[in-house]
Order: C-alpha cells, then sequence, then structure tokens
C-alpha cells in the first residue's frame, strides 16, 4: 500500500479505527497528558474534528459500530460521545478503572479489562455483568490486547518493557512469553 501520511508522536498515544475505515481518532499522551481527542479523515489523513470530553486522562478509545459515537474511558469514567455534535449521550460506570476496553459484536455490550476485573458491560443500561477477578502475577501493563472472543490476553511485561506474555484469561496461566 501507499503512505497516506505520518505524525510524529513523543511517548504513548491510543488510537481507534473506525469501522468503515474512512477515519480514525487519536489521543496523544505527553507531559501534559493531552485531553483532546482528534477525529482524523484517513483519505485526506487531516484532522476533522477536536473533541474534549470532560474526562480526564484518556485510557480507552472506540468507536461504536455505526462509527456515530466514541466510547472513551479514564480511570472509573466512560462516556459515550456523539461525533456530530461532540456532546456527551451516556455516562457510564464499569466497577474498574478501565485500562483496555473492547466492543462486542452484540454492539450492546463492551468487554472491560480493569484493575484485577473483566467486566460485561451493558452499553445501553450501564449494567456490569459477568464479572471476574484476575490475580495477575505478571502484574499487566496499560496496553493489554485481548483475543476477538476474549479468552486470551497479550500483555507487556511491566518488569521487562521488550517482552510480552499470552495468558489464558479464565485459568490466568501463562501460555508464552515473547522476547
Amino acid at each position: 500500500g501507499k503512505e497516506m501520511g505520518a505524525f510524529t508522536v513523543k511517548g504513548n498515544f491510543r488510537i481507534s479505527f473506525s469501522h468503515s475505515g474512512d477515519y480514525f481518532a487519536t489521543n496523544f499522551l505527553s507531559e501534559k497528558h493531552d485531553k483532546i481527542i482528534r477525529l482524523w479523515d484517513l483519505n485526506q489523513f487531516r484532522v476533522i474534528k477536536s473533541l474534549e470530553p470532560d474526562i480526564g486522562y484518556v485510557n480507552t478509545i472506540l468507536f461504536t459500530r455505526d462509527d456515530r459515537q466514541l466510547i472513551v474511558s479514564s480511570g472509573h469514567k466512560t462516556k459515550m460521545i456523539d461525533i456530530a455534535s461532540t456532546r456527551e449521550t451516556k455516562s457510564l460506570k464499569p466497577g474498574a478503572s478501565v485500562r483496555t476496553m473492547k466492543l462486542l459484536d452484540d454492539d450492546t455490550h463492551a468487554m472491560v479489562y480493569g484493575y484485577k476485573k473483566v467486566i460485561k458491560l451493558n452499553l445501553e443500561t450501564g449494567a456490569q455483568e459477568n464479572i471476574s477477578e484476575i490475580h495477575n502475577p505478571d502484574n499487566w501493563a496499560w496496553n493489554d490486547r485481548f483475543s476477538q472472543d476474549f479468552e486470551y490476553g497479550l500483555a507487556v511485561i511491566e518488569d521487562d518493557k521488550k517482552a510480552f506474555r499470552l495468558r489464558h484469561r479464565k485459568t490466568d496461566t501463562a501460555i508464552r512469553t515473547f522476547k
């Protein structure tokens, strides 16, 4: 493929791609803890909208399946933001400090990986379902990623930033370490 554009990032950043593939949203983490979420047009590689939800430090950004809203999390706060109006449409309390969130195929739920908890969150009602505790010896970092069925997790090991560990979430057993 052809390179469409590039940007320089100092430190970490959050990124989420729309389901249509036309847009992506970013939040750059710098010394100032940027609270602005930028919506980019992928075809023109330019920012088309900036959102500043009253949420603080951003941990997670997700597009809803229809690409009309963003789900944004920070600590114990999760908000749904209408992209067109940039207004909050819903405030949710996931019951854990959110590290990673994944929209499920039914469009009404998200799996939330919080500090020592995994929660199935109903996005329509805000109800917490299927809460499970995690006793993780790896002390998983902030950029954990999960398989489509949320059965397996891959995380940077905090003691060794160049290593990843694949774990089975339900049994909490290490399957393989990658260096």
